[in-house]
C-alpha cells in the first residue's frame, strides 16, 4: 500500500488545511496515510492518524512514498530534511506569493519571502498549482521546472440536509427581516477585499452585509462600517467552524478578492445555488463561467444598477459538488 505523509502548518479550519483533508477522506482507504503539523491548533479532525512535530525534529519520514508539503515552513521542513525523505516530494502552492504576502505583510517581506520560498522549492520533485493561470505565473517566478496544476474540489453537505437552526437564528432573522443579505464567508484580511461591499451597502439601502470568519482587518471593517453609516446594516459573526450553516440566510454570495488562488467558498457556494458575484479574476474565471457567476471588475461600480440583484437570481449557477 502507497504510504503518504502529508506536513501542515497545523490543523485549522482554513482553506488548504480543508484541501488536504478532503484528499484524505478520498484517498486513506487505499494509501496509508499520516498528517504531520506544527502548531497546537486542532480545529478540524482527519481520517488518519496525526502527529504534532516542531520544524528541528528529526522526523523518520524514511518510510513514506509521497511526502506531501502545503504552505511556507512546511517547505522548509521538506528543505532541510530532504537528505531523510526517500519518496518523491511535492509542494502544493495555494496562492500568488507576492500579492498574499504584500496584502498580509507589506512589500519589503514579500520580495523578500518570495526570494526565500522560491530557494526552499527547488528540492521538491513536483509542485502543483490550482490553476493554469498560477502555473504559468510560477514557471515565470520560480527556478524549479517541474509544475503542474490540479483544480481543488469540496465535499460539501446539501442544503437540504442540514435544517437544524444555528445559534443566531433569531438574530439573523431580525437582522434580515425584508433586505436583500449578501454573505461573506472568509478569513478577513484586506486581500478579500471585503471592505468593497461595504462601499456598495453605504451607497444602496436595499443591501444588508452578514460577514462569517474573523481576522486581522475585522476591526478596520467594522471602524469603516461606522466611518459609512452602514453598522446597522452590517452583521459580523465571527470565526464559525461550520461556516456553510450560515449559507441559508444569504440571498446572494460575494467574493471581492483582489487576488485568491483558489475559491474554496466560492465552489460552496455554487453548490448551495446560490447567486453568486466575484471579483474578475483569472482563477475565477477558469473555473467558471459568465453563466455561472456574475464578474465584477469593482462592486463599487455595479451599484448603481437597480436591477442588478434581480439579474443575478436568473443567472443559473452550477452545482459542483
Amino acid at each position: 500500500m502507497l504510504k503518504i505523509a502529508y506536513i501542515l502548518p497545523s490543523l485549522a479550519n482554513q482553506g488548504p488545511i480543508l484541501v488536504v483533508r478532503d484528499i484524505v477522506r478520498s484517498l486513506h482507504q487505499v494509501a496509508a496515510i499520516t498528517v504531520f503539523y506544527f502548531d497546537p491548533v486542532v480545529e478540524i479532525t482527519f481520517d488518519c492518524p496525526t502527529r504534532r512535530i516542531s520544524m528541528w525534529e528529526k522526523v523518520d519520514l524514511t518510510g513514506f512514498d509521497i511526502v506531501h508539503s502545503h504552505m511556507l515552513r512546511p517547505d522548509a521542513f521538506i528543505w532541510l530534511n530532504s537528505k531523510r525523505i526517500k519518496g518523491r516530494t511535492i509542494s502544493t502552492i495555494h496562492n500568488y506569493v507576492e500579492d498574499d504576502l504584500r496584502y498580509r505583510y507589506n512589500k519589503v517581506i514579500s520580495v523578500i519571502f518570495t526570494k526565500v520560498w522560491d530557494i526552499l522549492l527547488r528540492k521538491h520533485d513536483l509542485l502543483v498549482t490550482l490553476t493554469a493561470d498560477m502555473e504559468a505565473y510560477y514557471r515565470k517566478l520560480y527556478k524549479n521546472p517541474r509544475i503542474c496544476y490540479v483544480h481543488n474540489g469540496r465535499f460539501v453537505k446539501s442544503e437540504q440536509t442540514d435544517k437544524q437552526p444555528v445559534p443566531e437564528n433569531e438574530q439573523i432573522e431580525a437582522f434580515k427581516d425584508q433586505s436583500i443579505v449578501i454573505g461573506v464567508a472568509a478569513l478577513l484580511t484586506h486581500r478579500k477585499g471585503i471592505d468593497q461591499l461595504l462601499h456598495l451597502i453605504h451607497r444602496n439601502n436595499r443591501y444588508k452585509l452578514l460577514i462569517i470568519g474573523d481576522g486581522q482587518v475585522r476591526v478596520k471593517l467594522e471602524q469603516l462600517a461606522k466611518q459609512l453609516q452602514v453598522s446597522e446594516r452590517c452583521m459580523f459573526l465571527g470565526y464559525k467552524k461550520g461556516a456553510d450553516n450560515y449559507y441559508r440566510y444569504f440571498d446572494v454570495y460575494a467574493m471581492p478578492s483582489r487576488s485568491e488562488g483558489f475559491p474554496l467558498a466560492l465552489i460552496e457556494a455554487a453548490a448551495f445555488g446560490l447567486p453568486t458575484i466575484c471579483s474578475d479574476l483569472p482563477a475565477f474565471k477558469e473555473i467558471f463561467s459568465e453563466r455561472d457567476v456574475a464578474f465584477l471588475n469593482s462592486i463599487i461600480l455595479m451599484t448603481w444598477k437597480t436591477n442588478w440583484i434581480t439579474c443575478l437570481k436568473t443567472v443559473p449557477l452550477s452545482r459542483l459538488i
